[in-house]
């Protein structure tokens, strides 16, 4: 299996979570969102962190759902999910809905920091915390998974920008009071 394929650092009050498999663009590994979704929930516990701000390694953000890497088909294999049936409509929804659906509604700021590819799934990821700062790159969203949130916390222009599949530059982000 592959090792840490998210990284956390803090810098003050950010925590700071990449997606680390540059090698296949981060691919959304099931290894990968189990990684990811630990990192949310650490930046969360961590009453020093105000906000979170998510970014890929490698120059791009993410090619979307890992549908064939050795380590994918490995993982797999392990766990005993099938190609089709139940089981693997409940491995589907678990990471494809339950933890995009709980990333949404998290309680803290989050920014996902886009550069280079960022595509299907990487959208959907990207889509789900709140605004996004692209890094002079286009985004390439396949549409939206999931309702626009309904949780307090930023503007209501912040959160009609960040379901919109639109990309709003960083002084822009700011001045949507997201952070305020």
């Amino acid at each position: 299996m592959e090792e840490s394929v998210v990284l956390y650092a803090t810098d003050g009050p950010i925590a700071l979570v990449t997606m680390n498999r540059p090698k296949y663009r981060n691919a959304q590994s099931y290894h990968l969102l189990d990684e990811l979704d630990a990192a949310f929930k650490r930046a969360v516990d961590d009453q020093e962190i105000k906000v979170i701000v998510l970014r890929g390694a490698g120059g791009n953000f993410s090619s979307g759902h890992d549908l064939g890497t050795p380590e994918q088909t490995a993982l797999r294999a392990e766990r005993q999910i099938p190609a089709e049936g139940i089981g693997f409509y409940e491995n589907f929804r678990h990471y494809n809905y339950d933890i995009t659906l709980a990333w949404r509604n998290l309680p803290k700021p989050t920014i996902a920091m886009v550069e280079g590819f960022c595509i299907f799934g990487g959208w959907m990821i990207a889509s789900r915390p709140g605004p996004t700062a692209p890094s002079n790159t286009p985004a390439t969203p396949a549409g939206r998974a999931l309702p626009p949130p309904r949780t307090p916390g930023p503007s209501r222009s912040a959160r009609r920008r960040s379901c919109s599949s639109r990309c709003a530059s960083s002084p822009r982000a700011r001045r949507t009071s997201w952070g305020s």
